[in-house]
C-alpha cells in the first residue's frame, strides 16, 4: 500500500497559483491590446486625413482651381470652389464626405481653422488638424508656402 506522500497530483495551492498567474497575464494582454488598437485607430484616422489632403492638393494642381477640406465636428468634406472660385456658395462641388467617428471610434477631431484650402500652384492656406484618442494625439498639418502635408 502506498503512503499519502507517494501519491502524485496537484495540490490546491499549486492550482490556485497557476490560475492567478494566468489571470495576471490575461489582464496585461487585454490592457495592452486595447491601447494598441486605439493607437492603430488614431494612426489610421491621421492617414485618412493626410490622404484626403493629398487628394485635394493634387486635384487643385491638376484642374487649376482651389480645393479644400472643410471641418465640422468629427466630419469633414473635400470640395472644390466651383466655377466662381470661392467657397461657401451653392456651386461648390463636394467630392467626398468623411466622418472620423464612423471609421475610427474614440478618435476626436479638432482644427485650428474651419477650412484648409489647396491652390492650383500647390500651396495651401495652411492649418493643423488634431486627432485625439484620449491617450495620444496626432496632428496633420499643411505648410502655407509649399503646401506640403505631414503627420506629426
Amino acid at each position: 500500500m502506498k503512503s499519502l506522500s507517494d501519491q502524485r497530483g496537484v495540490t490546491l495551492v499549486e492550482l490556485i497559483t497557476v490560475i492567478a498567474i494566468i489571470a495576471i497575464v490575461a489582464g496585461i494582454v487585454t490592457l495592452s491590446s486595447r491601447d494598441t488598437i486605439q493607437n492603430y485607430k488614431l494612426k489610421g484616422a491621421a492617414r485618412q486625413i493626410f490622404s484626403d489632403m493629398q487628394l485635394a492638393r493634387l486635384r487643385a494642381i491638376k484642374e487649376g482651381r482651389a480645393y479644400a477640406l472643410e471641418y465640422s465636428g468629427t466630419a469633414y468634406s473635400v470640395k472644390d470652389a466651383g466655377n466662381d472660385g470661392t467657397f461657401g456658395n451653392s456651386d461648390d462641388h463636394v467630392i467626398k464626405n468623411e466622418d472620423i467617428a464612423n471609421g475610427y471610434s474614440h478618435v476626436s477631431l479638432s482644427s485650428s481653422l474651419s477650412r484648409t484650402v489647396f491652390y492650383s500652384n500647390g500651396t495651401s492656406s495652411g492649418g493643423t488638424v488634431t486627432l485625439n484618442n484620449g491617450i495620444k494625439s496626432r496632428q496633420v498639418s499643411s505648410s502655407t508656402s509649399t503646401g506640403n502635408i505631414r503627420i506629426q
